[in-house]
């Protein structure tokens, strides 16, 4: 058997396994660096206060979306709906106080026949 038929049934030699495992733990450490780039840039916008004002600003668009929904058909049914979106509203002041925003809720107008008055702003709302 000569030189050639040798390594050919020897498979890979040992500077060619040393380069394979160089490749392969150059690819983890490049992995591990992207993650932590990742877990960094996001670790950072949690931190920041935008996150809450976000958090905030859904809120009380998911309580408006909710009001819009709500038409009272009597006096006393107005005066529930008023109550649940006032304390609901006065809620949400209280969980997002962190981020300093005054929280206003407005008592909806009940009109009989109409349900809320004329104009948006007769139906019960919630700024912050």
């Amino acid at each position: 058997m000569n030189e050639v038929d040798r390594r050919e049934v020897a498979g890979l030699t040992t500077l060619e396994w040393l380069l394979i495992v160089a490749a392969v733990a150059g690819l983890g450490a490049l992995g591990v660096v992207l993650v932590q780039n990742v877990v960094s840039g996001t670790a950072e916008r949690v931190d920041s206060s935008d996150a809450r004002q976000t958090a905030a600003d859904l809120a009380v668009t998911e309580l408006a979306e909710r009001r819009e929904a709500a038409i009272p058909t009597s006096p006393s049914e107005a005066a529930e709906i008023n109550r649940r979106f006032t304390r609901r509203c006065r809620q949400l002041g209280i969980i997002y106080s962190d981020i300093s925003l005054p929280v206003e809720p407005y008592p909806g107008t009940y009109i009989t026949g109409n349900g809320w008055g004329p104009l948006d702003k007769h139906k019960p709302s919630c700024h912050l």
